[in-house]
């Protein structure tokens, strides 16, 4: 019989293996994933002694298609002036190559986006392709989420690590998330549990908080699962725990919120945190629940700005 993909798992995995993949890491990762779908149409390149890989990190050959690949460390641009030196150099030595080409395409695993110097420099570099005939675009989340959907189960599971079957993941998840808050008791014992009650979620505050689409639908997932996370950390042996495991996750986000992160890459901390970052190999049961500790920590408004309160201080 065949099982039903869980998309939501899979792209908390994409995400984990794009954000772990730096420099030539990320580029072997996007060869790997372009061969397996498109076979022979696709020409990994590898740099050659003094000569280089002249400005292309792989080509798509049917379509006369260039990548230049940027895998940053943890998802963040490092140095701007670096990548945008990068970009033009690149671009300027395949326009200059013998490879025809008609297509050229920034590839990141930038998955907030990317900052808007590189912008500028990307229109810069559409700008200079027009009038030499050639189309300039970027590869990014987008691009990667619809690659994974063309792989086949066998390269979904080599790549990412992940069966990604949604009826043992709903299965697994109470004893995955009770391990969760196992660890979470084990690590809060230096808390301190705040006396007001979780106040109830408000409708505006995934827009308010200007959470990245991907998060808003990944949240929005683990929204049904609230419920069962807080009776798992009711029923978790340890009476402090209702009052520890929100105030241990709250603690965690004030961290990240203090050095000024983008909403997209504290989520993907906190979640990587809930995971745990030493983990050999992404764990499917694991991640979905972390997803749901998440989910019920932003309902009960742990993480992020509600913006009833808000505009009470205001």
């Amino acid at each position: 019989m065949q099982q039903d993909i869980d998309w939501v798992v899979l792209e908390l995995a994409l995400e984990s293996r794009l954000s772990r993949a730096n420099g030539n890491e990320f580029q072997n990762l996007f060869s790997d994933m372009m061969e397996r779908v498109y076979r022979d149409d696709f020409v990994r390149v590898k740099p050659h002694g003094n000569i280089g890989d002249q400005g292309v990190d792989g080509c798509f050959f049917c379509a006369d298609t260039i990548f230049q690949c940027y895998g940053a460390v943890d998802g963040k641009v490092q140095r701007l002036t670096d990548v945008a030196a990068k970009m033009r150099s690149d671009f300027d030595t395949a326009l200059a190559g013998p490879t025809k080409m008609r297509e050229w395409r920034f590839t990141h695993n930038l998955l907030s986006g990317l900052p808007k110097p590189l912008l500028d420099v990307l229109i810069e570099l559409k700008e200079k392709g027009e009038s030499r005939g050639v189309k300039v675009g970027q590869f990014g989340r987008p691009s990667f989420l619809d690659l994974i959907q063309k792989l086949d189960p066998h390269s979904r599971e080599r790549i990412l690590g992940t069966k990604a079957i949604a009826a043992d993941r709903l299965r697994a998840l109470p004893e995955a998330v009770n391990v969760i808050i196992d660890e979470i008791m084990q690590m809060a014992s230096d808390y301190v549990p705040p006396d007001d009650p979780p106040q109830p979620i408000s409708v505006r505050k995934l827009t308010h908080n200007d959470i990245p689409s991907n998060w808003q639908r990944l949240l929005k997932q683990g929204f049904e699962h609230g419920p069962l996370v807080f009776q798992c950390i009711s029923r978790n042996g340890d009476p402090t725990a209702p009052n520890s495991v929100p105030a241990f996750v709250n603690t965690l986000y004030v961290n990240l919120a203090l050095q000024e992160l983008d909403p997209g890459d504290i989520l993907r901390q906190i979640h990587g945190e809930l995971c745990g970052v030493a983990a050999p190999r992404f764990d499917d049961d694991r991640s979905y629940a972390a997803l749901a500790v998440m989910a019920a920590m932003f309902e009960s408004c742990e993480i992020f700005e509600d913006p009833a309160d808000a505009e009470l201080e205001a």
